[in-house]
């Protein structure tokens, strides 16, 4: 649970240190997006297990949505100095992997 405190934390720093430099409430709307996305890739996963009574293979997909390589990118991109950009990315993969997974199970 933990984690979940952790990955706020950076998401609310990043969108901080963006919305300093760069007006708009729509900053603090991508940043929740990427909030309830990250929250959701774990969410999912942990459903689909209880529900169906495995893993899910995801196969590579998965990956992509992982938190170790999440955080990865997001210091990437901070190194790169574009942390919110990497940030909204790594949003919107992990929205179309809870898409794909929902398509998944019809």
């Amino acid at each position: 649970m933990l984690d979940r405190y952790a990955d706020g934390a950076i998401v609310l720093g990043i969108t901080w240190g963006y919305s300093r430099s760069h007006m708009g409430g729509w900053l603090w709307m991508l940043g929740l997006l990427s909030l309830l996305g990250f929250v959701l890739v774990s969410y999912v996963r942990k459903e689909y297990s209880l529900r169906f009574g495995e893993e899910g293979s995801w196969g590579m997909s998965e990956s992509l949505v992982r938190r170790d390589l999440r955080m990865l990118s997001l210091a990437l991109g901070g190194f790169l100095g574009e942390p919110f950009y990497a940030m909204i990315a790594l949003a919107l993969v992990s929205h179309s992997w809870i898409m794909w997974t929902f398509l998944k199970l019809k």
